[in-house]
């Protein structure tokens, strides 16, 4: 009887034991912290030319305009401008802007645009007083001009905004406006006739802010991933330039004061060589986001 106890007793521990020895494994395993895959690096996506440029143009500009005015010319009898004109400038120009995308971008400029010259010549009526030279004789009226010629130059600061319409074998025709000032300068204005009777006079140098604004249109070329050659086409509108007062000197010595000479509606035809430099690589990688984080156990 005992010894049927003692086995009894026995194989219970030896089941016990066995069932321990296939249950701890298991349970460690459930105590243990899975183990961490690796996530994949996220996908990259190419957002464009994005970041800072700088930029540096030159280039030529047809100088157009409305005509001139000048009061005494105006209110002289038969009085009106028989030939004015404006010279070509050359320009030089500097500046800064911001790539947001493939097809927008953003800069400030400052240029500094040469004198060119004005000229014109004017005609009126003129009543002899005297008889001598151009004037046949007391009471007639003949035909009298003067010659005018000067100088202007401008600095153009302008906030310029474009559309980039798209890349083919690096090739990247864009369009864009500006608005902004110019600060026009015109000096150097004389004035004479020519015939017998002489007579002449100078104006006042003078200058003077306007509101400018330009639109743009051109062809950019990836020299490099960081690096654009632009060829630009820019029409540019300077607005009104205008002289201080006219000093006018008489055959007989006298001084006398008149109203100042104004160009009207100054323009210009502008083209221009540019480069531009970005300050960041050419890809502006986006990580898409990543997916669940997924264990193995």
């Amino acid at each position: 009887m005992g010894s049927l106890k003692t086995l009894s007793f026995a194989g219970a521990v030896a089941m016990v034991a066995t069932s321990a020895a296939l249950v701890t494994p298991a349970a460690a395993a459930d105590l243990m912290p899975p183990p961490m895959v690796a996530p994949a690096p996220p996908p990259m996506i190419d957002a464009g030319i994005s970041g800072l440029y700088l930029r540096g143009d030159v280039g030529v500009g047809k100088l157009n305009h409305d005509g001139f005015h000048q009061p005494e010319v105006a209110a002289a009898p038969g009085g009106h401008w028989l030939r004015t004109s404006l010279g070509d400038t050359a320009l030089m120009g500097v500046g800064v802007g911001y790539q947001v995308n493939s097809f927008l971008r953003f800069d400030v400029t400052g240029e500094y645009r040469t004198a060119a010259s004005l000229s014109g010549v004017d005609g009126y009526n003129f009543f002899c007083t005297f008889a001598g030279g151009s004037c046949p004789a007391i009471g007639t009226t003949i035909r009298r001009n003067n010659f005018w010629s000067g100088k202007m130059s401008s600095f153009v600061v302008l906030a310029n905004a474009y559309a980039d319409l798209g890349t083919w074998n690096g090739l990247t025709p864009f369009i864009g406006a500006g608005v902004g000032g110019a600060y026009n300068r015109i000096f150097g204005v004389t004035d004479f006739d020519p015939s017998d009777l002489g007579g002449g006079g100078y104006a006042t140098d003078r200058s003077k802010w306007n509101f400018a604004w330009a639109l743009h249109a051109g062809l950019a070329y990836d020299v490099t991933s960081n690096v654009k050659v632009e060829l630009a086409y820019r029409y540019l509108n300077l607005g009104n330039v205008a002289t201080g007062g006219l000093n006018c000197l008489s055959p007989t010595g006298a001084v006398c004061g008149y109203g100042p000479l104004t160009v009207k509606s100054v323009s210009s035809s502008d083209v221009k060589l540019g480069v531009r430099w970005l300050l960041a690589d050419r890809a502006m990688p986006v990580a898409m986001p990543a997916g669940p984080l997924i264990r193995k156990y």
